[in-house]
């Protein structure tokens, strides 16, 4: 497995550049695959990122059970990509497709602020799932490291 880079001390550990295709698809890289645990077909959650850094997070649904921030707690049936408040967050059901992909409602990019053909940094985010960056001073850090993968 190869190491991730940190690009400040400190910061966070980066996995790779992900492209948002014209398909509304992004391809998650192995490593986040194998780290998450991230299962053929499975439902996740689509998280918004913080305001600094933009973007999203994506978690398994299994990894919110004990989590406060929980949206499907007082939910019986979710369906996929009906939008879901908590705490005044947006979050957004979908699944991992073929692949390793994740498909993007129009609703979802719109609510993260993504649009097709985005460049995003995939980060370690927190036991719920990687982060995908989308604007701020990470960003600007990463931009100096071409030894980064793009997927």
């Amino acid at each position: 497995m190869r190491i991730m880079p940190q690009l400040v001390k400190g910061g966070k550990h980066v996995f790779a550049w992900v492209t948002l295709n014209d398909s509304s698809t992004i391809t998650l890289p192995p490593e986040i695959v194998d780290e998450y645990e991230f299962k053929p077909n499975e439902k996740l959650v689509l998280m918004p990122g913080s305001r600094k850094s933009g973007g999203f997070s994506i978690g398994p649904k299994r990894n919110l059970t004990d989590s406060p921030l929980n949206p499907l707690r007082n939910h019986e049936t979710v369906q996929e990509d009906q939008v879901l408040m908590s705490r005044g967050k947006p979050f957004i059901v979908t699944r991992l497709g073929e692949g390793s992909t994740v498909v993007f409602s129009k609703e979802a990019l719109d609510l993260f602020g993504v649009e097709k053909g985005a460049k995003l940094l995939a980060v370690r985010g927190s036991g719920l799932g990687p982060g995908f960056v989308a604007k701020g001073p990470i960003m600007i850090e990463a931009f100096k490291h071409p030894e980064i993968e793009e997927y």
